[in-house]
């Protein structure tokens, strides 16, 4: 079975939207995060585990707040990207929204974004 993208839209302080595609890796808590910054290695082991789709990850993970989204970008705003990047958000605060397989999310710092998951 393939792993099914998602698209994380989030908008900047002057209401530009920005569109992330990747494949959904998972989310970290903050000793992760901060092992992941600290250590290239933890990184790859990150983008190299096997994961499973979004949607089934929230359906089954009560506590989302705290935690950071990670995603490996294939896109940015439709254009595809050279190598591997992260795609870490700031952590999660609340979900606003959950329509079918779209999430609405505001991060600790106030940023609001929409994440959807797509074949």
């Amino acid at each position: 079975m393939s792993k099914k993208l998602i698209n994380l839209t989030t908008t900047t302080d002057d209401d530009t939207d920005i569109k992330y595609t990747g494949r959904f890796l998972g989310f970290l808590k903050d000793d992760e995060f901060n092992a992941l910054t600290q250590n290239k290695k933890v990184a790859h082991k990150i983008e190299s585990r096997e994961t499973k789709n979004f949607t089934d990850v929230c359906s089954v993970n009560d506590e989302l707040e705290g935690k950071r989204l990670v995603m490996a970008i294939k896109k940015i705003d439709g254009k595809g990207i050279v190598g591997k990047k992260l795609f870490v958000t700031e952590k999660l605060d609340y979900i606003t929204q959950v329509i079918g397989d779209e999430i609405s999310v505001m991060t600790e710092d106030g940023t609001h974004m929409e994440i959807e998951e797509t074949n």
